[in-house]
């Protein structure tokens, strides 16, 4: 009996699997996960950049230093004096001033190990990179805000209670009543027009928070971005417009909130009342709440003072006596006014009582510049595992991060008007962003 044999020549055939780790001379794939990855971050990040898509870009080339200066000239003054026939006036004179601002590096990464990207059901490096995408686009979003809210222009919401319409000069004066209105809105455009400040695309923009956005769009005039979107090309964000500004939300617009005094409360009451004092020395104020010798409030003392808001009036906390409910006392400084018994005491940083303060945006066009460097824009940044050589000797980890050169700068103070009001959810807010 002749007994056959066969040869699977397919056992030794190199199926050349083609994987996304693949990196070597003549056979890498890694370019493509990295532009995936990168594609990825930029997805993410793009649409949190609100506060930066109105500046103007201003890119730094290679080799030229990280600061970048713009120099502006002075106007002349109208020249109103008739010249005298035959007779040369003076000259006028010549100005420049100059702003000057610098970029600075921001990043962020994470360290991956090789067993959890082995185990875990979702693709972790994915998932991480759109979670960088998002942190950085909050970041840069967030340092070109706090640029434009520490803005010079400031206009405070009035009270409207009644049909009364009560002025208010300061951010701890704004309460319910406070509200962004149709009135408000065609005051803080009229102020950019006042200051003969140029339109973006024909409008002046306005970026505001959700919360403000639920208060102005139910204005009779309040017109909705959908209604005018095919004839109009639409920011990122954009809600609607209203008296020739368009509105765009974020729920990065800034929102002021004080930190709690104590660990228990937000807010205290005072106990007793406190006669109205001219003086220069201090008073002490019992409360109702206890304070806890590791409680915020109990920090304050006359080498770090700490402001207050009792009632209307803001004051400053230079000593604290701890001790259980109805025992403790602040002490402040004088002068002050009369201190009701029952008013509350909040931390200073927001509203009336510690209401969430909203700060709504307004701006024109060229009001301040983004800057970055030609090449140093966001990056991702991915590195798998084994890239570390010795130092990674047993290929356990990856990491996943970004980085960015970025500035943002006010350029034309009267073309950033804020304002301050407060809002329908300004009680449901727990903290400030």
């Amino acid at each position: 009996m002749k007994i056959l044999h066969t040869l699977n020549l397919q056992r030794f055939a190199d199926p050349n699997t083609q994987t996304t780790l693949l990196n070597a001379v003549g056979n890498d794939l890694s370019p493509e996960m990295k532009t995936f990855y990168k594609t990825a971050l930029i997805r993410t990040a793009k649409p949190n950049l609100v506060h930066t898509q109105f500046g103007l870009k201003r890119p730094i080339p290679k080799g030229n230093g990280k600061k970048v200066e713009w120099r502006k000239w002075s106007n002349f003054k109208k020249a109103l004096t008739p010249l005298t026939e035959g007779v040369t006036p003076d000259g006028n004179t010549l100005n420049v001033s100059y702003i000057e601002a610098e970029v600075a590096q921001y990043g962020d990464y994470t360290t991956v190990s090789d067993i959890l990207e082995l185990t875990a059901v979702d693709p972790v490096i994915v998932e991480v990179t759109e979670k960088h995408g998002d942190n950085a686009g909050l970041t840069l979003d967030t340092i070109a805000r706090n640029e434009l809210i520490a803005g010079t222009q400031v206009r405070y919401a009035p009270k409207v209670s009644g049909g009364t319409e009560t002025v208010t000069v300061s951010r701890y004066q704004l309460d319910k009543n406070c509200l962004m209105t149709g009135k408000l809105v065609r005051k803080a455009v009229t102020d950019l027009k006042a200051v003969n400040a140029p339109k973006i695309n024909g409008s002046y923009v306005s970026i505001i928070h959700p919360h403000v956005g639920y208060d102005i769009s139910g204005d009779t005039e309040w017109v909705e971005a959908s209604k005018y979107a095919g004839a109009t090309q639409i920011f990122e964000g954009e809600l609607g417009k209203f008296h020739s500004c368009r509105f765009v939300e974020s729920t990065e617009a800034a929102v002021f909130k004080g930190k709690p005094l104590t660990s228990e409360a937000e807010t205290l009451t005072v106990k007793t009342a406190v006669e109205a004092s001219t003086g220069t020395a201090t008073s002490d104020v019992a409360v109702n709440e206890a304070i806890a010798s590791s409680d915020r409030i109990a920090s304050a003392s006359s080498s770090v003072p700490v402001n207050v808001v009792i009632g209307d009036t803001k004051l400053v906390v230079v000593g604290v006596t701890t001790g259980a409910a109805g025992a403790a006392k602040l002490t402040v400084k004088q002068p002050h006014g009369a201190i009701a018994a029952k008013d509350k005491i909040s931390a200073g940083d927001a509203g009336k009582d510690n209401l969430a303060v909203y700060a709504s945006l307004f701006l024109g066009k060229d009001a301040y510049a983004t800057i970055d460097i030609e090449g140093g824009g966001t990056e991702v940044i991915v590195k798998p595992k084994g890239s570390a050589g010795t130092a990674d000797p047993l290929n356990q980890r990856s990491t996943i991060g970004w980085k960015s050169l970025f500035a943002c700068k006010r350029l034309i103070e009267e073309y950033i008007l804020r304002v301050e009001t407060c809002s329908e959810y300004s009680d449901e807010v727990t903290e400030a962003n």
